[in-house]
């Protein structure tokens, strides 16, 4: 089994990996790309995505770094989206969950500002028929002002600060099948 792929200027050991199709490294700059993942789909994503990978056999081995200028998250802008994925047959994981090519660093969550705070983002998609997934997020620091102008409009009067997490689990069947916990805690806040 591959554990990782060859540094950039390594070449290929000829006969010490048996079946080895592909390897690559290389950053990709997107545009107004989207994505559509379970029941969601995340439009407008500008910045440049790097991976580094192989393939074996029939087997897939990706690692990558998202490092993101813009991407439209339920219609409402996120900038400065960056953090590690992990990709093969199996899954796509997110953040700590994403496994790392140097065991000794530290594990990193997505993170990106969105709705006038931090969102802090961790979870997997398994690859099956019906994409079972599970995140666990979070917003923090996020101020009502511009929460209440970029969500309801209508709300001009709110202010404070607010802390939202929460933990879900669901499939790309449907709202239905979504199960979760979470929490809201305002701070300073007039509403």
């Amino acid at each position: 089994t591959v554990q990782r792929p060859l540094a950039r200027s390594e070449p290929l050991p000829a006969g010490q990996i048996p079946g080895l199709q592909v390897q690559w490294e290389l950053d990709c700059d997107v545009q107004q790309a989207s994505l559509d993942i379970a029941t969601e789909r995340i439009h407008d994503i500008n910045g440049t995505v790097g991976l580094m990978g192989v393939m074996e056999n029939e087997q897939v081995y990706c690692w990558g770094n998202l490092d993101l200028d813009t991407a439209m998250l339920w219609d409402s802008q996120a900038t400065d989206l960056e953090g590690p994925f992990y990709l093969d047959n199996q899954r796509l994981a997110l953040g700590t969950v994403a496994p790392q090519l140097n065991p000794l660093a530290p594990q990193r969550s997505l993170n990106a500002d969105w709705l006038a705070g931090t969102l802090v983002l961790d979870g997997e998609i398994k690859l099956l028929d019906n994409l079972p997934f599970r995140i666990v997020a979070s917003l923090e620091n996020a101020r009502l002002e511009e929460f209440a102008d970029e969500i309801a409009p209508q709300l001009d009067s709110l202010s404070g600060r607010a802390r939202i997490g929460i933990n879900l689990t669901g499939t790309a069947d449907g709202t239905h099948t979504l199960n979760g916990v979470g929490s809201i805690r305002l701070e300073n806040a007039r509403i």
